[in-house]
């Protein structure tokens, strides 16, 4: 069951479409972080306008979300390795 949501960012509305509640609850949640990061850009970025203030949200948004991407990598990767070796270990002396 598809939902159409229209958001609304910098006032200019954003027509989408989410697939269900979970991604409507997600979406929401995302539109109120990028409008809290706007507000705190325009109470310290002085001279720019909104769509630059957009932008410079969506860029730390975005740069959070990768690094965050890249520590859960590394430590799926680290706990792989160690159950790994726990597996041989078991194998071994059983």
């Amino acid at each position: 069951m598809s939902i159409k949501r229209t958001v609304h960012i910098n006032e200019r509305p954003y027509e989408l479409t989410v697939d269900n509640e979970q991604e409507e609850i997600a979406l929401n949640e995302a539109v109120d972080m990028l409008k809290n990061k706007i507000k705190e850009f325009s109470k310290v970025v002085t001279g720019r306008d909104k769509n630059d203030l957009l932008a410079m949200a969506a860029l730390e948004i975005t740069t959070n979300y990768v690094m965050q991407n890249k520590e859960n990598s590394f430590v799926e990767n680290d706990l792989t390795d160690r159950l790994k070796t726990i597996d041989q270990w078991l194998e071994q002396n059983m």
